[in-house]
């Protein structure tokens, strides 16, 4: 008689005990983790590059837009609207001596000085007046201004507080510019032709206090009354009184009948 013995073959794989198979994971997943924070550390500008492509304000397609230092957007006032921030802007510099002054100080006649202000408001976000940033060349060639105009309108923007240069513009570093190429590549799926190579200032159009409170609220327009007119009682309606005034109707003759007469 001849008895079987059950042999396992330790080159197999096993079954997890309970519990086995979770410690194996959780220890799988920190070690991954270590290792990106290594990473991260023995590579700063890996982190560099990420940040500036999250403090990307919302709708930034595919230019780098320089970031706004931490508290500036939340000392300038918003604008209520772009109409109203151009209604603003125009009443100060014909009505105010301060908009006046800022216009004769840095040679620019209104007119311009307004159409420089239309170019930015294009740019800028409707429901706060922020993230205005877009070059003088842009601006220029769009809107037939020379950047001169451009500078001598923005230092009016500074004087009278209707404008804030949050961030100066300038050249790129290779942090800056690696952040830049990314972001074209994300936009368009593909590398960028050329690296950006510099960026435009950040500007917030602004709605400053003495300026609002120096223009004049504008007149609301006086509504209509939808009542019905009182009528007293047994007086007969004024449609009704004149037909009948107007007497019988005359039959309007037949021209026939005339032309054969």
């Amino acid at each position: 008689m001849s008895s079987e013995v059950s042999v396992i073959d330790p080159a197999l794989p096993q079954p997890f005990a309970a519990g086995e198979w979770e410690a194996i994971v959780a220890a799988a997943v920190a070690n991954v983790a270590e290792i990106e924070a290594a990473q991260a550390q023995d590579d700063p500008a890996e982190a560099a590059v990420d940040d500036l492509i999250e403090a990307q304000p919302v709708g930034t397609r595919a230019a780098l837009s320089l970031p706004v230092p931490a508290g500036t957007c939340a000392r300038t006032p918003t604008w209520r609207s772009r109409r109203t921030w151009l209604e603003l802007c125009e009443w100060i510099v014909t009505h105010t001596d301060r908009g006046r002054e800022a216009l004769k100080r840095h040679s620019i006649a209104a007119g311009t000085f307004l159409r420089v202000c239309a170019a930015h408001a294009e740019y800028a976000e409707s429901t706060t007046g922020r993230h205005v940033s877009v070059s003088l060349n842009t601006l220029a060639s769009k809107w037939d201004l020379s950047t001169d105009k451009l500078k001598r309108g923005r230092r009016v923007l500074k004087a009278t507080g209707l404008g804030v240069e949050l961030a100066r513009g300038k050249k790129l570093n290779g942090i800056e510019r690696e952040a830049a190429a990314r972001l074209y590549s994300q936009a368009h799926g593909h590398a960028p032709a050329r690296l950006q190579v510099g960026a435009a200032s950040v500007w917030a159009l602004s709605a400053p206090h003495w300026a609002v409170e120096a223009m004049p609220a504008p007149e609301k327009p006086q509504r209509r009354s939808r009542r019905r007119p009182t009528r007293v009682p047994g007086e007969r309606p004024p449609a009704l009184v004149r037909e009948q005034n107007a007497g019988p109707a005359v039959p309007h003759p037949n021209p026939l009948v005339v032309l054969f007469l």
